[in-house]
């Protein structure tokens, strides 16, 4: 914005930001912030308990805050901090940890104060203009945005227009209340995510047990009180909130609560995946008995809308008869008449809240049993949902994994989901940013789909370098190794191209790309093709970034991660341990300066200097490496576990060995089970993509079992190994035969234990034969495992009795002397 226009602004008390504007002066066109309490005495309806309504914060079944005083203080402190002018925060927190709640009780407060304070209705497609007068006192103006992720554009609009603003006459204050946190929302919009803040003003999770325990017996208190009914005993309800993370999100807790006193016999027995569902079910049955045959069809629809069924896209339904024998206008009229239209705004179907509960009724009205018409529905259903669709495709599709266990709801989505793109591939314009924006694995098949129509459209080499180089990442994320490694080298070699004729544009996609590649040639086991890649990517970058380091510095830290793994993967672990530490020193000068941009690439930068120590035996220096690792990937999961749950089970699985590295055995196994449970729910949901983490984590827990002594544990979990790296390596052999022969080296070791020699010793010579091409090829990179199935083998021949493989062995043993000849000279 111009100087010129500030003062037109000024002149006119307004402040524009974007589609936003904010009258300073009591204005009849605009609107208050909306703070939408009911009345709690409504969440019983007839007697019955509306259990939906129970749960939504406006109707504060729980009247006051529960072990959130430091958040709800640090954001009125913010409010009143004196300084006329707009300012913009975060407040963050995974579905359920009442992070809304949170600020509805700070706006409140404020409006006592005199402010105008609320929320802002995230509506598409329209302009709003705030009344920031308050007319009452004019303190202050507190607007928070709800859902902010499924809104990027106008967070992206208002926060450029709020860095043009300087001082006001009264404090404007602009929170953003969103599932993930402060370091995502800088990699989506990093030119203006600095506007944000150093990190979120407040980030919620789970609540202490006494707080959990204080809340429960509130509400049940509460409930029992508008019931007319016995109030239950909460004798259960401390062993209910240890079962399971989710037990102590406030969400649960109340609806937990709920179900106890409408249910006493069975209070605190139900998990997590239980309540929600009943809650759906109750919703159901509300619908069903308004006499309004599929209104349940268009009530699920909405939940892939940021803003819900409007009469636009409620008239595209009617005509692919979404409610049978209903269309049009008398569709319309229909819907206006039940209690689920809201009619501010021109009217609409808001999605339904909170979201755990809604995702359980969308499975169940759309996914358990699907018709043919759903992919059409969601077409339609989404339109003008644009960017905001991934997010909310990744939300549900994570909350039904997490809540049921199960995948088959989130690949039933997804299917219909691709479906809706295969038979209209023009729909994918409707999704402009789909695969170029930060995704999750729950949104890569989508993303994917997108991409690939974009690719059979584009024109330039530009373009198709830039869709190639996205769509490897994309592929990567669905485990399609072969594809994505194909993709990266299109990119690569058209950037190469385009880098020869045009260095100044381009030579930083090239490194880019090959940074890319270096990561999908590892995977396929191509290590020294691998390692090239990465060296020139590095090397490109320093150069970049020797110029201007403000730009390049970031992205050549990345690119010697990715080298220290390569060179690892090599058997060069000092340089590896070099390249590690560089990468780390760069990250933490860049995470002082900006901690919310760049804690996500420290946290990955400390995991691999941590196992690059280990690799050198320096065992205390790598366990507090990974600790910090694990610490900072924790925080990251809390706020976004869609995005981050995989990486913190990746930072777990190294934490569990550098404790088993310095014998603290009981804390490796502990933390290499939640590992494994981390990687079962994700195998679940991309078998391809995090089967093999799985197996890893298995291997470690069989290890970690064995050194307790719990010996029929560990032969079963070794075994689970086995049998999931035999399948990945007869798909791709190169990339995991030297996993297989490790796992069978553990399976040896386990059955061994338990006295079975010659099933040991035949573990351990399927090992050695399995491995020995790889070892042939790159003995620097195999030496330490070869040598280690050798000597168990030689161990299980003499214990069962049996004759060596000499054949085998014998040019094994010639090339390790080649090996520590060399070494020596």
């Amino acid at each position: 914005m111009s100087e010129t226009d500030i003062r037109d602004v000024n002149i006119h008390d307004i402040i524009a930001l974007g589609s936003v504007s904010i009258s300073l002066r009591n204005s009849p066109s605009a609107i208050a912030p909306t703070l939408p309490f009911r009345d709690v005495a409504e969440i019983v309806e007839d007697g019955d308990v509306v259990a939906l309504r129970a749960l939504k914060w406006s109707y504060r079944l729980a009247d006051r805050l529960f072990g959130r005083d430091a958040e709800l203080a640090a954001i009125l402190n913010w409010a009143n901090d004196g300084r006329n002018q707009v300012a913009v925060r975060l407040v963050s927190g995974p579905g359920g940890a009442g992070k809304t709640r949170l600020v509805a009780e700070a706006a409140q407060q404020l409006r006592q104060a005199g402010w105008a304070a609320g929320f802002l209705e995230l509506k598409a497609d329209h302009t709003h203009v705030i009344d920031a007068s308050g007319r009452t006192a004019g303190k202050g103006l507190f607007l928070a945005l709800d859902y902010p992720e499924q809104r990027p554009e106008l967070v992206r609009d208002l926060l450029a227009r709020v860095a043009d603003v300087g001082g006001t006459p009264l404090p404007i204050r602009i929170v953003l209340v969103s599932r993930r946190d402060h370091d995502v929302w800088r990699n989506q919009l990093p030119e203006v995510a600095h506007l944000l803040g150093r990190q979120e003003l407040a980030a919620v999770d789970r609540l202490e047990e006494a707080d959990a325990i204080a809340l429960a017996g509130h509400v049940a208190q509460r409930l029992a009180g508008l019931r007319n009914s016995q109030l239950p005993s909460l004798a259960g309800l401390p062993a209910w909130l240890r079962q399971h993370p989710m037990h102590g999100l406030p969400l649960m807790i109340i609806a937990a609560a709920v179900h106890a006193v409408q249910h006493p016999g069975q209070a605190f027995q139900v998990t997590a995946d239980t309540l929600m569902d009943d809650v759906a079910v109750q919703e159901l049955g509300r619908l069903q008995r308004l006499g309004f045959p599929h209104l349940d069809r268009l009530v699920a629809l909405a939940l892939l809308h940021p803003a819900g069924l409007d009469a636009q896209r409620l008239l595209a339904l009617g005509a692919l008869e979404t409610v049978p024998g209903l269309s049009g206008q008398a569709l319309l009229d229909r819907v206006r008449a039940t209690p689920w239209w809201q009619a501010q705004g021109g009217g609409r179907i808001a999605p339904l809240e909170p979201d755990l509960p809604a995702a359980m009724l969308l499975r169940r009205v759309l996914l358990a049993d699907p018709d043919p018409g759903l992919p059409g529905r969601i077409a339609a259903a989404t339109t003008g949902a644009g960017k905001a669709f991934e997010a909310i495709l990744s939300r549900i599709s994570f909350d039904l994994l997490r809540l049921t266990g199960s995948a088959h709801a989130t690949q039933s989505l997804e299917q219909h989901v691709l479906q809706m793109l295969d038979e209209a591939p023009e729909r994918s314009a409707q999704f402009p940013e789909a695969g170029f924006a930060e995704g999750t694995a729950f949104t890569a098949g989508f993303a994917v789909r997108v991409l690939q129509i974009r690719l059979s459209q584009a024109e330039t080499p530009e373009d198709r370098a830039a869709i190639q180089n996205n769509l490897a990442n994309r592929l990567s994320a669905l485990g399609r190794r072969e594809a994505a490694r194909a993709a990266a080298e299109e990119a690569v070699t058209l950037y190469r191209a385009l880098s020869a004729a045009r260095p100044d544009a381009f030579r930083p996609n090239l490194a880019g790309s090959l940074n890319n590649l270096a990561t999908f040639l590892s995977a396929l086991g191509q290590r020294e093709a691998a390692m090239a890649a990465a060296d020139e990517a590095v090397a490109l970058y320093r150069a970049l970034a020797a110029a201007r380091p403000d730009a390049f510095t970031p992205v050549l830290a990345m690119s010697l991660n990715t080298l220290a793994n390569r060179l690892s993967a090599l058997g060069r672990p000092e340089a590896a341990l070099a390249a590690a530490e560089e990468a780390v020193t760069l990250y933490r000068a860049l995470a002082e300066a900006r901690p919310d941009a760049f804690t996500p690439d420290l946290a990955m930068s400390l995991n691999t200097l941590a196992n690059r120590l280990s690799d050198l035996g320096r065992r205390e220096a790598a366990l507090a490496v990974a600790e910090e690792a694990v610490t900072l990937y924790r925080a990251l999961a809390a706020s976004r576990p869609d995005a981050f749950t995989p990486v913190l089970a990746t930072s777990l699985n190294n934490l569990a060995n550098r404790l088993s590295d310095l014998g603290r055995r009981e804390a490796a196994l502990a933390v290499a089970e939640e590992a494994v449970r981390l990687r079962r729910a994700l195998v679940a949901a991309r078998p391809d993509a995090f089967m093999p983490d799985l197996a890893a984590s298995l291997n470690n827990v069989a290890s970690f079992q064995s050194n307790l002594g719990r010996r029929e544990a560990a032969l079963a979990a070794a075994q689970e190994a086995v049998t999931l790296r035999r399948a990945l390596a007869a798909a791709r052999p190169d990339a995991f035969t030297p996993d297989l022969a490790t796992s069978l080296g553990m399976l040896g070791r386990m059955l061994a234990d338990q006295g079975q020699w010659p099933e040991a010793r035949e573990a351990w010579h399927e090992g050695l034969m399995r491995l020995t091409p790889a070892f042939l090829a790159m003995p620097a990179a195999f030496a330490g495992l070869i040598t280690a199935l050798a000597r168990d083998y030689l161990e299980g021949c003499q214990k069962s009795g049996s004759a060596p493989d000499n054949g085998l062995l014998t040019p094994l043993a010639a090339q390790l002397a080649r090996l520590n000849q060399g070494a020596a000279q």
